[in-house]
C-alpha cells in the first residue's frame, strides 16, 4: 500500500509535467516551419505523451538508491516515448504527412533528448527522495496509524509540485485546470489523513487510560506497546473465557 502511494503521487505530478513539456518538445523537435509541428502540438498528443511520462514515472518510483537510477533511466527514455507517441498519432490521424521526414526528425530529436532527460530524471528522483525517505521510515515499523501517516505524507508532498504546475502549465489546454484540481484534491486528502491520524491517536490514548471496553495495551519484552483486543472464547454457552489478541503496534 505504501509503495502504491509513492508511485501514484509521483506519476500524477510527472504526468502533468510531461504533458506540458511534450507540447514544447514535440513542436521544437519537428521544427516550427514543418507542417507536422502544429499537428503534433495538439492537446491530445501532448496529453498522450504525458500519460507515457506518467507510466515511466510509476515504474521508476522505487525505494532507496535504486530510485535515482530508475528515474534517470526513465528520464532518458521520456523523449523517445514522446517522439514515438507523436509520430504514431500523426500517422494514424493524418495519414502519410511526409512520414519519412517526420520519423527522421523524430529519431534525431529522441537522440538529442537523452542527456537532457537523464538530468531531468535525476532531478525528479532527488525531488522524490524526501517522500521516499519518509515512507521508508514509516514502513520499517508499521503501527496502527502507518497507512494514514503515509497517505498524509504522499498527499502533502504532491500539493507543492501540483501547485507550481498549476501556475506555469497554461499549455496544453486544461493543464492548469487539471493541476489545480489535483492540488486541491491532494490538499483535502492530506487534511483528511491528518484528521484521521489525530482521531486514531485520541482513540489509542483513551484505550491506554482504560476508557474503552474490550481494548487494552500490553507491553512486549522489548518494550514495544501493542494494542490488544479482548473477546470471549468458545461458542454459545461455552463462551466464558477471555482471549486477548494483538490488534496492532502502537506508535512510539
Amino acid at each position: 500500500m505504501i509503495d502504491v502511494m509513492r508511485r501514484v503521487a509521483f506519476a500524477i505530478v510527472a504526468g502533468i509535467a510531461g504533458a506540458w513539456v511534450a507540447r514544447v518538445f514535440l513542436t521544437v523537435a519537428f521544427g516550427f516551419p514543418h507542417s507536422a509541428a502544429e499537428i503534433l502540438a495538439e492537446p491530445r498528443h501532448a496529453w498522450a505523451a504525458g500519460c507515457a511520462t506518467a507510466v515511466l514515472a510509476w515504474l521508476a518510483a522505487r525505494s532507496g538508491l535504486a530510485m535515482l537510477g530508475a528515474t534517470a533511466l526513465a528520464g532518458s527514455l521520456t523523449g523517445t516515448a514522446m517522439v514515438a507517441v507523436g509520430c504514431l498519432a500523426l500517422a494514424i490521424e493524418h495519414g502519410p504527412v511526409d512520414m519519412i521526414g517526420v520519423w527522421s526528425r523524430g529519431i534525431i530529436a529522441a537522440a538529442l533528448s537523452v542527456p537532457f532527460g537523464l538530468v531531468l530524471g535525476l532531478v525528479s528522483g532527488v525531488a522524490l527522495s524526501p517522500l521516499d525517505l519518509g515512507l521508508t521510515r514509516l514502513a520499517a515499523r508499521p503501527t496502527v496509524s502507518t497507512t494514514m501517516r503515509a497517505l498524509r505524507a504522499s498527499a502533502a508532498w504532491a500539493v507543492l509540485p501540483l501547485g507550481l504546475e498549476a501556475c506555469i502549465a497554461e499549455r496544453p489546454v486544461g493543464a492548469s485546470e487539471i493541476a489545480t484540481t489535483l492540488a486541491m484534491i491532494a490538499l483535502v486528502v492530506a487534511t483528511g489523513a491528518a484528521i484521521g491520524v489525530a482521531t486514531r491517536s485520541r482513540w489509542v490514548r483513551a484505550v491506554c487510560e482504560g476508557r474503552i471496553a474490550g481494548w487494552s495495551v500490553a507491553l512486549d519484552d522489548d518494550g514495544t506497546r501493542w494494542l490488544m483486543r479482548e473477546a470471549l472464547a468458545g461458542d454459545g454457552a461455552y463462551r466464558d473465557g477471555i482471549v486477548r489478541t494483538r490488534w496492532g503496534r502502537l506508535d512510539a
